[in-house]
């Protein structure tokens, strides 16, 4: 149960909760300011975020820059502040439902929507890769898709820091033993890169690999890798290949399988390197045209290209690598 807040926050009236996450309590208000009268939604933050100051200042920082990402695949950041002893995060309030309940609720989805979803957010990512700004928490909970079929990518400023050696999300630290499930409150790492687990420096390479991971699942209606600990699940995402997704799914097309594997590609450097990237491989399996040629270069380069320079995308997985039976890329 989330601890009782009053009425009014700041300039934020509280209407009624949400939902309860690892960082705090997200409540419907109202934004006294806003002369529209529009509802917002306010993130308060749990003691335990509350009374660490160096997350506090990463949190403050993030949401300044979250609030220059205006896009329509993105919910808005609005205000980040302190008021009646509690921190708050507000962002535009979206109504529909997060891609988690869909899966969960609707179960897999078929392709054409799942490439949508996912070109929608890879959209999402290419303004914030100009900002240079890395959400570091993509997964389905962190989508949000609207009646009209709109996807918008939440919580950027307040995503998770991932630490190492030990584990740990935002201020919580846990042991490699720790059991996992979906609801624990301390994240989900099953949509975290090799690089998020080895505490490396990251940059939109890793968002690739957290979406890729999270188109697997909507199409699947698992995670690329799974365990029941932390330990056994760093593992695989560490050392072993996912299951080909066409024996989970074989009406997947072989297109969209690639496209998969070059997203969850262990080494960044040979993983897909921009977001444009996915949109462009997205766009080619939506026109029926073949996968990209086998001849595009890797990007061996720490951080992607700036805006505006030639943008060359992955060199084309080894013949038969995880894409199952070959059929024709629709």
């Amino acid at each position: 149960m989330p601890d009782p807040v009053p009425s009014r926050i700041g300039n934020f009236e509280i209407v009624s909760p949400l939902g309860q996450g690892a960082m705090g309590t997200v409540y419907l208000a109202k934004w006294l300011e806003d002369d529209l009268d529009r509802p917002v939604a306010l993130k308060i933050l749990s003691g335990s975020v509350a009374a660490d100051e160096e997350v506090l200042a990463r949190l403050r920082q993030e949401s300044r820059s979250a609030s220059v990402l205006k896009h329509e695949n993105i919910v808005q950041a609005i205000d980040f502040g302190e008021a009646e002893g509690f921190h708050y995060f507000a962002m535009e309030y979206v109504k529909g439902r997060t891609l988690q309940a869909i899966l969960q609720e609707d179960g897999p989805l078929e392709e054409t929507r799942a490439l949508g979803i996912t070109r929608q957010i890879a959209s999402a990512l290419h303004l914030a890769a100009r900002f240079r700004i890395v959400h570091r928490d993509i997964k389905p909970s962190n989508i949000i898709v609207t009646p009209e079929g709109v996807a918008k990518l939440a919580d950027f400023g307040i995503s998770k820091e991932f630490r190492s050696p030990s584990v740990g999300t935002g201020t919580k630290r846990f042991p490699p033993e720790a059991r996992l499930d979906e609801s624990a409150t301390f994240g989900t790492p099953w949509y975290m890169s090799p690089e998020q687990f080895r505490g490396e420096i990251l940059d939109v390479r890793s968002d690739i690999y957290s979406l890729g991971a999270t188109l697997y699942r909507m199409l699947t209606g698992v995670p690329p890798h799974e365990g029941s600990t932390l330990l056994e699940l760093m593992e695989k995402i560490l050392e072993h290949e996912p299951p080909d997704v066409r024996v989970l799914r074989p009406d997947v097309s072989v297109s969209a399988a690639r496209l998969i594997i070059a997203m969850l590609e262990k080494d960044r450097t040979g993983r897909l390197q921009t977001p444009e990237g996915v949109i462009f491989w997205i766009d080619t399996i939506r026109t029926g045209r073949e996968a990209p040629p086998v001849d595009l270069e890797i990007v061996g380069e720490e951080t992607p290209p700036p805006p505006g320079r030639p943008v060359r995308f992955l060199r084309r997985p080894p013949p038969g690598r995880g894409l199952g039976p070959q059929r024709p890329g629709r």
